[in-house]
């Protein structure tokens, strides 16, 4: 690798930092967590600096769903790209919270430099199998709302003044069924997924094939 790229991540912006082979720094930015603002600093960089996706490695810590946007980017320009562990790049001292920033994209490139030899890069199927955990949380929120609305026609319901009971059973129930129809859509999508990428579907009738576990566990376990 000729540079790496240590990326901070949060919900409003990323902080960059820009290192040579030897560690060197070579640039910092804040840029917002969108793509356009990404392509513009990219290519400023590329200039300046003679930056190519094939020879950049970018470093990342995973932060729950912040990071989709920037590593869709990253993957879609084909950039050799590392999320390690939170956990490896604090024990490795490379990470100490309550700094700033700018601070932490700058070690989190250095531990990149540093543990080159420990990277494992992720790919496109790291996006695919993001979607579909995407997929299921919706799903699981769908749920505990079905849930919420059952309970309210079978047991809240029937202790409210007197009419009033028929009237939400009524509401409820309406409700119950738009949200049914939600988590039909959301099962629909996962099965694209599963089924669109022969790997992934192999995967998951291996695991459908043990007894006791249905389509949704399945799901859930599909590394």
């Amino acid at each position: 690798m000729k540079h790496y790229i240590g990326i901070d991540v949060s919900k409003e912006h990323l902080d960059l930092a820009l290192l040579a082979t030897d560690g060197n720094l070579l640039a910092t930015a804040r840029v917002e967590n969108e793509q356009k603002a990404v392509t513009r600093l990219w290519k400023a960089w590329a200039k300046e600096h003679g930056l190519a996706a094939a020879t950049t490695l970018a470093c990342l810590e995973p932060t729950g769903h912040y990071h989709y946007l920037l590593l869709h980017w990253l993957l879609d320009h084909e950039l050799p790209t590392w999320l390690p562990n939170p956990l490896d790049i604090i024990q490795s001292g490379g990470m100490q919270r309550g700094k700033s920033d700018k601070v932490d994209a700058l070690r989190i490139a250095r531990y990149a430099v540093r543990f080159l030899d420990k990277a494992r890069l992720v790919g496109k199927d790291h996006l695919r199998m993001l979607k579909v955990r995407q997929l299921l949380s919706k799903r699981e929120l769908l749920m505990r709302d079905k849930a919420k609305r059952t309970k309210q026609i079978t047991d809240m319901n029937s202790y409210m003044e007197k009419g009033l009971g028929k009237v939400f059973d009524a509401m409820d129930r309406k409700i119950e069924r738009v949200l049914e129809q939600a988590i039909a859509k959301v099962d629909a999508l996962i099965t694209v997924e599963i089924t669109a990428h022969p790997q992934t579907k192999e995967r998951y009738d291996l695991i459908r094939s043990v007894y006791g576990i249905g389509p949704v566990l399945a799901t859930h376990l599909l590394p």
